[in-house]
């Protein structure tokens, strides 16, 4: 019988980590008591690889099958030339740019901030998430420069308020470099 392990602590502290009760003889149907086993030890595992069974089931080791050997392996490309990356970020930019725009407009405007602020956030959160939608497409390239678009598309949307801020401080203010930035 292993040996049992019994904790001896004050009240103060709690057991260790890993100890355990002892286990507790458990009658079976037939009425004796029988003390239950303790399992071996769990042990970490890393197989080893011999060759000796094929990857696949329904292949022989060494046979390769007959209408992969004849047609020729073509790669996909993964790649997205840079044309295209800024083409897709200068358009989600443009839009972005107009909402960010549009926002700022309604909330410069309105007596009561709340609803332009709350639709600000909901406009953060919908760029954010749409971003990480459009990143967990696999292999589409086109896919990934959309993502990286959304997910800088809040800037292109501050940089466009930003301008509108200036021209609308630049009203009030005495001296401004092209009509947008106070100096």
């Amino acid at each position: 019988m292993p040996e049992q392990q019994t904790y001896r602590g004050t009240h103060r502290h709690r057991a260790p980590l890993g100890w355990h009760p002892p286990r507790v003889a458990q009658e079976s149907a037939n009425g004796s008591a029988e003390a239950e086993q303790p399992l071996e030890p769990t042990a970490p595992f890393t197989p080893t690889f011999t060759g000796a069974m094929p990857a696949l089931a329904d292949e022989a080791p060494g046979e390769t099958p007959p209408e992969a050997a004849d047609k020729p392996v073509a790669k996909e490309s993964s790649h997205l030339k840079r044309w295209t990356f800024v083409l897709v970020t200068l358009t989600s930019w443009v839009l972005a740019a107009a909402v960010g725009l549009g926002l700022f407009y309604w909330w410069f405007h309105s007596i009561h901030k709340t609803p332009a602020v709350f639709a600000v956030l909901v406009y953060l959160v919908m760029c954010v998430v749409a971003a990480l939608i459009a990143a967990m497409v696999p292999n589409k390239p086109m896919m990934s420069a959309l993502s990286i678009a959304l997910m800088s598309a809040p800037f292109a949307s501050t940089a466009a308020a930003a301008v509108l801020y200036g021209v609308y401080f630049c009203d009030h203010a005495s001296r401004c470099l092209i009509g947008v930035i106070p100096y």
